[in-house]
């Protein structure tokens, strides 16, 4: 079995949009999202081309384990019956349909979900359109991304079944896009922030419905409008944290989610050296203790918390040493070691970060 030309490629594409379970996978996303809008088909038949390449050849009729089926007439059971050869090779090319697809499946869904590489095209696009040193401190070197893609990985099982999700102070809407990445376009994606809509390039890829907010902390949608809400580095900056999570209560359905993350943690050792070197900090900081009393109070259970990024990641707008290539590539080769600090006590207290994720109840029971 093998697939030759464009017109296989073009069959392959099919097999994809369907998917191994009968569901509809991505498909549209990864070539409008990663290709581009007005990709050819040309151009996407390579893109599937490597996609198996990398998941490997398929599976041939004789690797696939042979199942012989259950006959009660002893006449068909012989090999030599035709009513055999058909069954079994019925058999064999269904198996042989399902671990291909499963195959290219597992492959593209590789492809598509390597967050960092996305949101790396993502930054570098939206400097060529329109340079800017907030995005340039977000950007500056593979550590920061990851940085944002690895805290949205310990908290992406609470996207994976809401329906229509809410991008809280989405600034350039890195989490909406990460969302896209990882549901395509089977969400209903909304953002909102106190800036007029900016960073096209995030903007277009997100296809979230974007609101500018004009109160403190009013929110200008319905009550029991989302299935989750996501908040990364936003409540330190609001006006009056408990205003805003009483309005997050109010939009988010019952079971829904909220989720917080980013949260610049009370002790933090970056924070503090940030301070003492007169570097640009955060003004309010939260211990992990006092976040979990307020999202008791303010209607939301926490489900999962934790800390997040021991090591520095340089993502300060300040320039001097934040920029050197050697700090850069430093803090690059470091970066790994996150994921143990992040686990041992009592270094992961010093923590730069912190997040929560909520469900919300209507009432508190023993």
């Amino acid at each position: 079995m093998g697939l030759g030309g464009g017109g296989g490629f073009l069959l392959l594409g099919s097999l994809l949009e369907m998917g191994a379970d009968g569901s509809r996978a991505s498909l549209q996303f990864a070539r409008s999202g990663i290709l581009g809008k007005g990709c050819s088909s040309q151009k996407w038949g390579n893109f599937l081309r490597k996609a198996v390449e990398k998941a490997g050849p398929p599976a041939k009729m004789g690797n696939v384990p042979s199942v012989r089926p259950r006959i009660c007439c002893p006449r068909l059971r012989q090999p030599g019956s035709c009513k055999y050869r058909q069954r079994r090779s019925s058999v064999h090319a269904s198996s042989v349909r399902a671990e291909f697809a499963r195959l290219v499946e597992t492959s593209m869904r590789e492809l598509i979900s390597n967050y960092e590489a996305e949101l790396s095209r993502l930054y570098a696009l939206q400097d060529h359109i329109s340079p800017d040193p907030y995005l340039h401190a977000h950007s500056r070197n593979s550590a920061v991304i990851r940085r944002q893609v690895s805290i949205f990985e310990r908290c992406q099982n609470a996207f994976k079944d809401a329906n229509t999700i809410l991008d809280w102070g989405c600034r350039h809407r890195a989490d909406a896009c990460l969302i896209r990445m990882l549901r395509g376009n089977d969400v209903e994606l909304h953002g909102c922030d106190v800036d007029p809509p900016q960073y096209r390039a995030f903007y277009d890829f997100a296809k979230l419905k974007y609101l500018q907010l004009t109160h403190p902390y009013r929110l200008p949608y319905d009550d029991n409008s989302f299935d989750a809400v996501i908040g990364g580095g936003v409540l330190e900056h609001v006006p009056i944290d408990s205003e805003s999570l009483k309005e997050l209560y109010r939009v988010v359905r019952p079971g829904g989610q909220l989720i917080v993350t980013m949260l610049p943690n009370k002790y933090s050792y970056t924070e503090w050296l940030n301070r003492i070197l007169h570097n640009p900090h955060h003004l309010r900081r939260y211990s992990l203790a006092e976040v979990h009393h307020m999202f008791m109070h303010h209607g939301f259970l926490p489900i999962h918390f934790g800390y997040h990024q021991i090591l520095p990641t340089l993502s300060s707008p300040s320039k001097g040493v934040f920029d050197l290539p050697v700090a850069n590539k430093v803090v690059e080769r470091l970066f790994y070691l996150n994921t143990f600090f992040e686990k041992l006590w009592p270094i992961n207290r010093l923590s730069t970060n912190i997040f929560i994720v909520g469900r919300k109840v209507e009432a508190f029971h023993g």
